[in-house]
C-alpha cells in the first residue's frame, strides 16, 4: 500500500468530491467503449491520496447509507466505510462455503486494496427463537464492499470509491455521484453522548450468575464438558443514541486491540475493541492464537508484574489456556492444516486486562485437485474456539444455548475482512450493540473446575470497563 500511496498525487480534502467525480465519469466513459464480459463480475477501485484525518471523526459526520469501520490491532491502518457497492447477507443456519466461494471468485481479479468486510453471529446454527431478542431482525451474516472508504496508514490517507460493472449505467452512476456529493470532509469535534446514561441491568444478575456457574459445575464434574465460556449481557438505557464512533475512537486510541463497527440500521451499531485474533492468512500461511486466563492490569508496574506472575503460576488458568490450545490444534488437524506452536506461552496485556497467550502458525495444504482450501475451510475449523465456547466445542455451544438467559447475537462471532490473497478475522468479544434507547454490553469468562463465582464476576467487570468508561465520561 505504501507503494500505491507514493505514486498518487495528494488532493486536499475540500477537493476530493470534485476529483473523485471526474474519476468516476472518466471510468464510465472508458467502460462504455469496452465490450462487457459477463463471465465474471468486474470490480473497479478509484483511489486518491489526501491529507491525514481521523477516519472515525469523518465517519461520525456522514449520513449516506450504512457505515462500517475496521482498525488493525497493531495500529497500522484504519478503514472507515460509507455506503455499499455490494451487500451480502445470510440467515442462520449459515453455510460459509458458498459465501466464500463467491468472494474468492470476485476477488481473484480485484484491484489492489479491495476488501469485503463482515461478520456473523456466534451461534451460526439457528435463528434466535426469542421474539424479544435485540438481534432478531438483524442479519445473521453480513459482508459489505464499501462504496466509499477513507483509509489511514500512519500519517498517509486514501479516499477510495469501489464500483461493480453493474454500476456503470447512467441511472446508477447518477445515484453514486449524488451520494458522493453528500459526503462531508470537514473535521468536527469529538461527538459526546447527549443525555444521561440510565441504570445498568445485568443478565444474569449477580445472584443469577452464581446459579449459572453452579449448573456449569455440575456438567464439569460429570465429565460431559471440560470447559465452558459463559457470558453476561449488561443493558444501559440512554436518552439519546449512543455515539458509537466517538466511543470507538476512545477505544482505538488506547491501542492493542482490533476495533470494529457495523451499522445495521441508523442508530443500530455493533462495535467493540477485541484483543483476540481468530486467524490471519497470507496466501497459504495462517496465524492464529490461543488466549485465555485473565488478570486485571495493575495500578503500578510492580503490581502489573505481580499479577502477570500470578497468572503464569495459576494452575487453573494454565489448564484453561491449555484447553484452548488443544481445541485449536484438534480443529486444525481435522481441517488438514499443518501447524505448530510458535514460542512459549506468555502474558499478553491490553489496556484493561492481561491474558495467557500462545501463537499458532499453520499452512494450508493443496487439495486432491491441486487447489488450496479457501477461508471457508479455516473459518469453519476455528470458529468458535474453546476461548469463547468451551471444550468439547459442540457440547459447550449446546449448553450455552440452554443456560444463558439472552441471545449472544454477533457477540463472540467472527468479524473481519477478506481480500484477494489475504484475510484477517478477529473474535468479537469486549463488544456492544447500540440501539436507539439502549446499549447492550457483552463479556464472558471461561469456566473450568475450580472457577469461583465471585472471581469470574469480577473478571466480567474488568472486561467491560473499557466500554463503560467512555459512556459515563461523555
Amino acid at each position: 500500500m505504501t507503494h500505491l500511496i507514493s505514486h498518487l498525487q495528494e488532493v486536499a480534502p475540500g477537493a476530493l468530491v470534485e476529483a473523485m467525480t471526474d474519476r468516476i465519469r472518466t471510468l464510465r466513459t472508458r467502460a462504455g467503449r469496452t465490450p462487457a464480459d459477463h463471465s465474471r463480475p468486474v470490480t473497479y477501485r478509484l483511489t486518491l491520496a489526501t491529507e491525514s484525518m481521523s477516519p472515525l471523526t469523518w465517519l461520525a459526520g456522514q449520513s449516506v447509507g450504512r457505515r462500517i469501520y475496521w482498525g488493525d490491532r497493531n495500529g497500522s491502518w484504519q478503514m472507515a466505510g460509507v455506503g455499499a457497492a455490494e451487500t451480502i447477507t445470510m440467515h442462520a443456519p449459515i453455510n460459509v462455503a458458498p459465501l466464500f466461494k463467491r468472494l474468492d471468485y470476485v476477488l481473484s481479479e480485484a484491484p489492489e486494496g479491495l476488501r469485503y468486510y463482515g461478520g456473523m453471529r456466534f451461534d451460526y446454527r439457528a435463528r434466535p427463537s426469542e421474539s424479544r431478542s435485540p438481534w432478531r431482525c438483524l442479519p445473521d451474516c453480513l459482508f459489505v464492499l464499501p462504496r466509499f472508504e477513507l483509509l489511514r496508514y500512519g500519517e498517509d490517507a486514501l479516499f477510495s470509491c469501489n464500483l461493480l460493472d453493474t454500476d456503470l449505467d447512467d441511472s446508477r452512476i447518477n445515484r453514486i455521484l449524488a451520494d458522493l456529493n453528500r459526503l462531508l470532509f470537514t473535521v468536527t469535534d469529538k461527538v459526546r453522548l447527549s443525555g444521561d446514561v440510565g441504570n445498568r441491568v445485568d443478565s444474569p444478575d449477580r445472584y443469577g450468575w452464581g446459579t449459572l456457574l453452579s449448573s456449569a459445575h455440575r456438567h464439569l464434574q460429570d465429565g460431559s464438558i471440560e470447559k465452558i465460556v459463559l457470558a453476561r449481557e449488561s443493558v444501559m438505557t440512554t436518552a439519546k443514541p449512543v455515539p458509537a464512533w466517538s466511543v470507538l475512537r476512545d477505544l482505538h486510541d488506547k491501542g492493542d486491540c482490533y476495533t470494529f463497527a457495523f451499522e445495521f440500521d441508523p442508530g443500530t451499531v455493533f462495535f467493540g475493541a477485541t484483543p483476540e485474533r481468530l486467524y490471519s492468512r497470507k496466501g497459504v500461511l495462517i496465524e492464529t492464537e490461543a488466549q485465555a486466563g485473565t488478570r486485571p492490569r495493575g495500578s503500578t508496574s510492580a503490581e502489573d508484574s505481580r499479577l502477570a506472575e500470578e497468572l503464569m503460576g495459576s494452575e487453573k488458568d494454565r489448564r484453561e489456556h491449555q484447553y484452548v490450545i488443544q481445541g485449536i490444534s484438534a480443529a486444525m488437524d481435522r481441517a488438514g492444516i499443518s501447524h505448530r506452536i510458535a514460542g512459549d506461552v506468555t502474558v499478553r496485556t491490553t489496556p484493561q486486562v492481561q491474558h495467557l497467550y500462545a501463537r499458532i502458525m499453520g499452512r494450508l495444504a493443496e487439495t486432491d485437485d491441486g487447489g488450496v482450501p479457501c477461508d471457508a475451510t479455516i473459518l469453519s475449523a476455528l470458529h468458535p474456539t474453546p476461548a469463547v465456547a468451551g471444550l468439547p466445542v459442540n457440547e459447550a455451544m449446546d449448553l450455552i444455548a440452554e443456560l444463558e438467559p439472552f441471545d449472544r447475537g454477533w457477540y463472540a462471532g467472527p468479524v473481519g475482512w477478506i481480500a484477494a490473497d489475504r484475510s484477517e478475522f478477529a473474535v468479537a468479544i469486549r463488544s456492544a450493540l447500540a440501539r436507539p434507547g439502549d446499549i447492550r454490553l457483552y463479556a464472558g469468562a471461561g469456566i473450568v473446575d475450580g472457577s469461583r463465582s465471585d472471581d469470574e464476576w469480577e473478571e466480567l467487570e474488568n472486561k467491560i470497563a473499557a466500554l463503560i468508561r467512555p459512556l459515563i465520561e461523555s
